[in-house]
């Protein structure tokens, strides 16, 4: 996560010596987590600052090993330095620092809290990528969980008309049966779009 912080601050630099930081990531060695900060410290620190870079520096130091044992612990670390980084307008840069998580989404619980993060940078679609890149890999059969998550990225995104046309598709796609929570977030983008007689 180090080296990961180092070239989301530095990101300028390397796309003006001609390395993308999409390049830079994968080819960049992940640190130790010696001296990692708790994750109630580090929790409190995120909420107060709002420079991404400082943002960035303080998720690196946050405790690996809880976060990767707590999805809601990711998803609410995450959401906010992709938040900070899009606000600033570094959206390959947010989405990058979200898609470094997605190697370690070896169940649907953290697939989803990653799919979430999405959102907080604006970027539904770049969500759509990881959920078709990630389940494959995933035990089968695909419970609605991380298919709920996505369509509620499309919904906070307020791309409506995706949400619909995404929820049979990939329910298709990848034989996944809907709950309650996949037809209420439907009803929703329905209604959203001034279709009441569908929603209904």
């Amino acid at each position: 996560m180090a080296a990961l912080a180092f070239l989301l601050r530095h990101g300028r630099r390397a796309h003006a010596h001609g390395l993308p930081l999409a390049r830079a990531l994968s080819t960049t060695a992940a640190s130790t987590d010696s001296g990692a900060t708790s994750l109630s410290v580090a929790r409190r620190r995120l909420r107060r600052e709002f420079d991404p870079d400082r943002v960035v520096s303080i998720l690196e130091t946050m405790d690996a090993a809880s976060l990767s044992n707590r999805a809601s612990a990711t998803r609410n670390a995450l959401t906010i330095a992709a938040r900070r980084l899009s606000h600033a307008g570094r959206y390959a840069d947010a989405e990058a620092l979200i898609s470094s998580y997605l190697p370690a989404c070896t169940n649907e619980t953290h697939l989803a809290a990653v799919l979430c993060c999405y959102a907080s940078a604006n970027l539904p679609e770049k969500a759509l990528d990881a959920f078709r890149s990630t389940v494959p890999s995933l035990p089968t059969p695909i419970s609605p969980h991380p298919l709920n998550a996505l369509l509620s990225t499309f919904l906070k995104c307020r791309s409506h008309q995706r949400v619909i046309s995404l929820f049979g598709e990939l329910c298709k796609e990848f034989s996944i049966t809907p709950n309650v929570t996949s037809y209420g977030v439907l009803i929703k983008a329905y209604c959203m779009t001034g279709n009441d007689a569908k929603a209904k």
